[in-house]
């Protein structure tokens, strides 16, 4: 639960095979893993193996949805990394972020080393040669915003009712610390993203919906 690099690629790689296999390949169902976002007070952890869903292979899947925060992002090369973080250091003296709002920082590279950067980088590489590169997906939906610092709000809107719902949840300091963690990959990869198709296959389809701060849809068009 955070950037590449702290996921369990593993279990990432064992669950997209056991759900491609063919449906007569086992008769055992799938095991669906589970996360619970209030444990650990509000820092989340995985649910116990035993408590997990099991899901039956027969009728086959048709359609699987996979969701995660950096989905379609795609790494860089070292050059492309070091140039960013070179243009957000000279930039660095202008402490606000991009979208006006000094606390809920969008502007974050100029804050880590280019070596942190650089794993982060590679971590991301690795995932998508894994699990998660373009060739994983018949289609693509990217639920994007017009101001990055949305990321901030929505977060502390889901904590504050998780904490109402659950009793336990990240306190609005923690999340805005918690954001920030993530927020250099929006840096890196987010503009190819809003530019670009994630898919060279015509075929396949990326569809972009751009929200506002209430989650109303601005607008939605095809990458």
């Amino acid at each position: 639960r955070g950037q590449p690099g702290t996921h369990d690629e593993a279990l990432a790689r064992r669950f997209f095979d056991d759900v491609c296999q063919s449906a007569g390949g086992s008769s055992e169902g799938i095991k669906w893993p589970a996360f619970d976002k209030s444990l650990f007070s509000g820092e989340g952890g995985r649910v116990p193996v035993a408590e997990w869903d099991i899901v039956p292979r027969s009728p086959p899947l048709e359609v699987l949805i996979f969701e995660g925060w950096c989905l379609g992002f795609q790494p860089l090369s070292a050059e492309q990394v070091e140039e960013k973080w070179n243009k957000a250091k000279a930039a660095s003296s202008n402490s606000t972020s991009s979208d006006g709002e000094a606390q809920l920082s969008t502007t974050t590279l100029a804050g880590h080393s280019l070596e942190h950067l650089l794993l982060i980088n590679k971590n991301l590489e690795r995932y998508c040669e894994a699990f998660m590169g373009p060739w994983r997906f018949d289609a693509f939906l990217h639920l994007s915003t017009d101001q990055l610092v949305n990321v901030y709000h929505w977060r502390l809107d889901q904590e504050r009712a998780l904490r109402e719902k659950k009793g336990a949840g990240m306190t609005d300091a923690q999340v805005i610390r918690f954001v920030q963690g993530y927020m250099p990959a929006y840096e890196l990869y987010l503009d190819r993203l809003t530019q670009e198709s994630f898919f060279t296959e015509e075929k396949k389809a990326h569809v972009r919906v751009i929200l506002d701060s209430n989650r109303t849809v601005l607008r939605v068009e095809r990458a």
